[in-house]
């Protein structure tokens, strides 16, 4: 992984990929090809290029576009192998949101450190991230030289119970904790790594929330990233509640407009 900062400039070469998988109309599969890069962006692709401040050999490998990770939590992977085989809700409530609770600025740092270094590893170039303490997940991301979406994640619902009620402080907190996560975002001046606005989902965000996230993330313009329909208990939820799935329910309250990304 070539790391370099914002004005820096140098040409790579990638030479002789023994397999490049363009991204061209006809998604061409070419053989012992090179691929000149200059200053980021790719200048020449073909055989026998020269040049370049720094050659690497592309000889036994395949050169393709990074791989692209709609939606993760980089920070979690300080909790991999903590209380598996339980259902969400259970998972959620009883495991790991009391540990989350006492996961600090460092340790969330340190985590999505750790996670963005097994992305480098797996050829994952860009990610949608939604945790706490977003700020410092994105300088993870931005000493990483990855590209990433990153959002604080919001929740004003903190029962299990059937009525989804907002505790209007939490809401308040969370949504004060967005705003200056997009403002350290943007403070990074890393056109890769960009702000979003993530309430966390329906059945743990009021309509109030949702909808001023969603006034939010048009303020700023940013995009919305939530969980949707992760399990059959949410779904039955709100068929119960609502008389409709969790999909129509967002639909009917003006929710799923172009800016969303659901996971």
């Amino acid at each position: 992984m070539l790391c370099l900062g914002l004005g820096v400039s140098l040409e790579v070469l990638l030479e002789n990929c023994d397999w490049v998988l363009t991204q061209d109309g006809n998604r061409r599969v070419l053989r012992k090809t090179s691929v000149l890069v200059k200053d980021g962006l790719i200048e020449a692709i073909g055989r026998g290029l020269k040049g370049g401040d720094l050659v690497v050999s592309g000889e036994g490998k395949v050169l393709m576009p990074g791989l692209i990770n709609t939606h993760t939590h980089l920070s979690m992977t300080l909790l991999r192998g903590y209380a598996e085989d339980l259902p969400l809700d259970e998972w959620l409530r009883e495991r790991i949101w009391p540990v989350e609770r006492k996961l600090t600025e460092r340790l969330c740092y340190i985590g999505a450190l750790l996670g963005c270094l097994e992305m480098i590893r797996t050829g994952t170039t860009c990610m949608v991230d939604m945790y706490y303490h977003a700020g410092e997940v994105a300088r993870a991301v931005h000493e990483s030289c990855l590209r990433g979406f990153i959002g604080q994640g919001m929740i004003d619902i903190a029962g299990s119970g059937e009525v989804r009620i907002s505790n209007e402080p939490l809401r308040k907190d969370f949504l004060n904790a967005t705003y200056k996560a997009v403002e350290s975002i943007r403070g990074l001046r890393d056109p890769k790594v960009k702000p979003i606005i993530a309430p966390h989902a329906p059945y743990t965000c009021s309509d109030e929330l949702l909808a001023e996230a969603m006034l939010l993330a048009e303020r700023l313009d940013t995009l919305v990233h939530i969980h949707l329909a992760e399990t059959r208990r949410e779904q039955a939820l709100f068929q119960k509640t609502y008389r409709c799935t969790v999909v129509e329910y967002l639909d009917k309250l003006g929710f799923l407009t172009p800016r969303v990304l659901a996971a």
